[in-house]
């Protein structure tokens, strides 16, 4: 497998980079915080611009065509940024689910009647849509969102928010707030076979895109970190120079640098929807987690004092983390899905298998 990211891949990288640079600069969103705004139509509406709500969705979908591995940069992006509104939620999990209900085999009668022109203006970037599942039962955006998917053991419930029972959840991240959500009006949608497979993919989506965002999360820690002891001089030089501070920043940059392949692989890996894949994902979200938790815990100590400060951005960061850790992130189920890889067939992997070719 080659773990290097494709000149293409590198170019949406980039332009994600840029635009999510210029939308979340952070007096926007300490603006938002003070207003109580997680969703900001005017940046939702840049994103829709540049295609990103359905970047995942097929060309023959009227998406952009990308696939896992394209998209993780994109999930890295908003996680670096702090993007507030859900476009990974949305565009990453909710929406190729939803396309795929739509495509399937079932039975439209039990879809809502408006149901196709909503998965229409979503593919659009007209508005956004949000699953909600026992791996993650509170989830963010619900109040604002165009679709919301229930998930509840062979049935999902579709609707609107009208349609579901909403109960707002304050976290630590200032920037989120999560949502309980129990249908009572909404739509019941029987899940055949074909639908249950979509939904465990939606699922490994949304676990692999969390580890993403965790991974520009831990990205962005390191850079503020860095900028920091470059520039906070102390006894006529720069903190940086001190060896503490260097050993400090090496030991992220060395977790940071092998936390990509490891993403990367479980992307590459993620269609076969089969033990070896679901190993390399739940592998890549619990080391995503670890390593995003160090980062900014490291950034908050080359700060000192003023990590724990509000006008720095750092706990910001560290606080995003903090709930990104918990969401798609049973921990015994990851584990469970590490140990199936290691022991499948009954015999350990040598080193040869541990990164098999993905084509």
């Amino acid at each position: 497998m080659d773990f290097q990211v494709t000149e293409e891949q590198r170019m949406i990288a980039d332009t994600v980079d840029e635009a999510l640079t210029e939308l979340c600069q952070s007096e926007t969103l300490r603006e938002q915080i003070e207003q109580h705004n997680m969703f900001d139509a005017g940046r939702w509406q840049a994103l829709s611009d540049l295609g990103l709500p359905s970047a995942l969705l097929p060309e023959n979908a009227g998406g952009v065509g990308l696939d896992d591995v394209a998209f993780c940069a994109i999930a890295r992006a908003a996680g670096a940024a702090l993007l507030p509104e859900p476009l990974i939620e949305s565009a990453g999990v909710a929406l190729p689910l939803l396309v795929e209900m739509r495509d399937s085999a079932v039975d439209k009668v039990s879809l809502p009647q408006d149901f196709d022109m909503s998965v229409t203006e979503l593919t659009k970037g007209m508005g956004h849509a949000v699953l909600v599942h026992p791996l993650r039962p509170f989830a963010p955006h619900a109040d604002t969102a165009c679709q919301i998917i229930v998930a509840e053991d062979n049935v999902l419930w579709v609707g609107k928010p009208e349609n579901f029972t909403l109960k707002a959840h304050e976290t630590i991240d200032p920037l989120t707030t999560l949502f309980s959500v129990n249908p009572h009006d909404a739509t019941r949608v029987p899940l055949s076979e074909e639908g249950l497979a979509a939904l465990a993919k939606a699922i490994d989506r949304a676990t692999l895109f969390t580890a993403a965002q965790l991974a520009g999360i831990a990205s962005a820690a390191q850079q503020l970190a860095v900028t920091y002891a470059t520039e906070r001089q102390q006894f006529g030089r720069s903190i940086g120079a001190n060896q503490a501070i260097k050993h400090l920043l090496a030991e992220v940059e060395v977790e940071a640098a092998f936390l990509a392949p490891v993403i990367i692989a479980a992307a590459a890996l993620l269609p076969r929807q089969n033990v070896l894949g679901r190993g390399h994902l739940a592998n890549a979200r619990l080391r995503a987690a670890w390593v995003a938790g160090m980062a900014c815990q490291s950034a908050v100590q080359v700060h000192g004092a003023m990590g724990y400060a509000w006008e720095t951005d750092v706990h910001l960061l560290l606080k995003r983390a903090m709930v990104l850790s918990t969401q798609w992130g049973d921990d015994e189920r990851l584990f469970n899905h590490a140990a199936d890889r290691t022991f499948d067939a009954g015999q350990m992997p040598g080193p040869g298998t541990l990164f098999e070719a993905a084509i």
